[in-house]
């Protein structure tokens, strides 16, 4: 039922000009420490929203204290499944995000990287707000 949904209200959506919020819940998220050591989180509410941007399909993350813009990598998306990417560099340090969004689902999953180690694997549920 939540696929049929989410096929009726994205898809028209997505073929309009138009900004689409999505609010969304982590479901797991996996935080790899210094040492190797994981711990994992499951099920807890910290909302994050995201705008997709129909025209450039670019997808932009707000957090409270600025905000993050992901871009579509058309090598790898399709029809169903679009990765972003998100790198950014300082102090000599690169910090970089790829996520995956399944537009039929609203689910995102993702991981963040520091100088290609990984350091946290999530993934979350989104709905559309507007």
């Amino acid at each position: 039922m939540k696929i049929l949904l989410a096929l009726l209200l994205l898809i028209p959506s997505l073929s309009l000009s138009e900004d689409i919020k999505f609010s969304c819940d982590y479901i797991k998220e996996m935080i790899v420490g210094p040492d190797g050591e994981k711990s994992f989180n499951y099920n807890f509410k910290n909302p994050h929203i995201l705008i997709f941007n129909c025209s450039d399909k670019s997808l932009i993350r707000y957090y409270d204290y600025g905000n993050k813009e992901y871009y579509l990598d058309n090598e790898k998306s399709d029809g169903a499944i679009y990765y972003y990417k998100y790198e950014n560099t300082s102090m000599n340090v690169t910090h970089s995000e790829i996520l995956e969004l399944n537009r039929f689902t609203l689910e995102i999953s993702g991981g963040t990287f520091k100088d290609n180690t990984l350091k946290t694997m999530y993934y979350m549920n989104c709905n559309i707000t507007r």
